[in-house]
């Protein structure tokens, strides 16, 4: 499977928060995110969403770190969109081909420059990045289509963001998702 193929299984199949592992760090916009798209799905698992969420997130943002090139990138806004998509996919109960369409889509739109993050215009790249993941599923709701692969395609975010950074085979060799699936 490849990197992409993980992510989206991870984000369908995660199981109940007490699986759960916490997030290292607060993702505003995971946040945000799911507390603007919870209107649409009430009864869904809003902690799950957001844990799910932080996961892609911080998954992102390794990537993303680990390539010289992406320092002038703001990770909070950049791998917070992707992660707040992923948030949103899940507590929309989105299936695997809407969220290829909703990652690429968050994956399309993902900037925000490093300097800025602790400024007050840094906290409008994270809200901004919160609107993007909502509207991004709303459009795929709607039948909306984006790249199947937005985050390692050849022109994906990872290649322009982070060149010659590589993205995990598996979505961290499977632990991470094995430990939220299963719970261990």
């Amino acid at each position: 499977m490849t990197y992409i193929d993980d992510i989206v299984t991870f984000i369908a199949t995660a199981g109940p928060k007490a699986d759960v592992q916490a997030s290292e760090h607060d993702w505003g916009a995971v946040r945000a995110a799911v507390d603007a798209a919870a209107e649409h799905a009430p009864q869904a698992d809003r902690s799950l969403a957001y844990s799910v969420g932080c996961e892609v997130a911080e998954q992102v943002a390794e990537v993303l770190d680990s390539a010289e090139a992406a320092d002038g990138w703001s990770r909070r806004s950049s791998a917070g969109l992707i992660g707040a998509g992923a948030a949103v996919g899940r507590l929309l109960d989105f299936d695997e081909a809407k969220l290829r369409h909703l990652l690429g889509l968050c994956a399309t739109q993902a900037t925000g420059l490093r300097s800025l993050d602790n400024t007050e215009a840094g906290a409008r790249q994270v809200a901004k990045a919160a609107s993007d993941a909502v509207e991004a599923a709303l459009l795929v709701s709607n039948g909306f289509t984006s790249s199947a692969d937005g985050l390692t395609g050849r022109r994906g975010l990872f290649a322009l963001m982070a060149p010659g950074a590589t993205a995990p085979s598996t979505f961290d060799g499977g632990t991470r998702f094995e430990k939220v699936h299963h719970g261990q």
